[in-house]
């Protein structure tokens, strides 16, 4: 304390320091800048660009086109035709596939990050299964899981039907909550390495004293867990969410490995990014897909904003 004050009642120690950090603030500025520009070029200006052809009837990149304003934004949310009717339902199944991998990081993510935590045996192993699919590109996995899900060829069912669990093959890939549910189960799986990771992080971070307290007051390995641990993990609990939001609003290779992009895929795996691709490329046009596209762009935004701001009332601090 007595060193605190000697520190600040000496001005030509206070001035050395400003001059240190004003040197320093630049010194920052110099490193960060090439990645600042990098990241201008490559994120800022395509979002500042597909918004500009959003506003405009263009049917392919390079040809001319017509400035039409909000024209395509308002035809998407209250015209009511085909196209409108089609943003609705990929807009529907992409909020699904939303609200299954917020539960999937809980029991993908959050349990192996508990499993691993914890001194328990095998978890080695265990740790082998949970991160192999996530250095597996997008493509690769969807395809391989295309090919083992197939009801007449694929081996999951031939497995299933030679030990006599099932009696006739199961569509994977169905229309509707089959394939749904499919992909959920699959992008838990993909992720659930990089959400473990995330999660262990915040189960390090929790103080060891807090919990040692909850013990010797006598409370269980549950009450601990729910009432001690998880309550501190609120902000790794937010970092988790809005990144499964919006991962998951810019879901594209694995639908795509699945099912394919064509007119002919499979309508319930028909996500908002999957549709902007065949709409771009097809009589739709790229104004009317780059519309829609503002549109997830501001969903993204607020969604994320939203989750952060409730999440937040709830965070706890001991």
């Amino acid at each position: 304390m007595q060193n605190a004050q000697q520190f600040a009642s000496s001005p030509s120690r206070l001035q050395r320091l400003k001059y240190r950090l004003q040197g320093d603030v630049w010194q920052y500025f110099l490193m960060a800048l090439p990645a600042l520009v990098i990241y201008i070029i490559f994120s800022i200006y395509p979002v500042i660009s597909g918004l500009q052809v959003a506003m405009t009837d263009m049917l392919v990149v390079g040809t001319s086109y017509h400035f039409v304003g909000l024209a395509n934004i308002t035809d998407l949310l209250f015209g009511g035709g085909p196209n409108s009717a089609k943003f609705y339902e990929a807009l529907m199944w992409t909020a699904i596939y939303w609200l299954g991998n917020w539960v999937m990081i809980f029991l993908l993510g959050f349990i192996p990050a508990l499993i691993l935590y914890e001194k328990i045996k095998f978890k080695y192993a265990f740790l082998v299964v949970v991160f192999l699919p996530y250095v597996i590109s997008n493509l690769a996995l969807g395809f391989l899981m295309r090919m083992i899900l197939d009801p007449t060829i694929g081996p999951l069912n031939w497995l299933l039907l030679q030990s006599g669990i099932i009696a006739k093959p199961i569509t994977f890939l169905g229309e509707g909550w089959p394939a749904s549910l499919t992909m959920i189960l699959l992008t838990g799986w993909k992720f659930a390495g990089f959400n473990a990771a995330i999660f262990l992080a915040g189960l390090v971070a929790v103080p060891t004293d807090t919990i040692e307290s909850a013990k010797v007051d006598g409370a269980n390995y549950f009450q601990t867990l729910f009432r001690i641990m998880l309550p501190q993990m609120w902000p790794t609990i937010i970092t988790a969410s809005v990144i499964t939001f919006t991962g998951t609003w810019r879901l594209f290779d694995i639908p795509v490995a699945l099912a394919g992009s064509t007119a002919g895929g499979i309508k319930s795996l028909d996500v908002l990014a999957v549709v902007f691709y065949r709409w771009a490329f097809s009589t739709v046009g790229f104004g009317y897909a780059s519309a829609m596209m503002a549109i997830v762009g501001l969903i993204l935004f607020f969604g994320s904003l939203i989750q952060v701001a409730v999440l937040q009332r709830t965070s706890v601090e001991y």
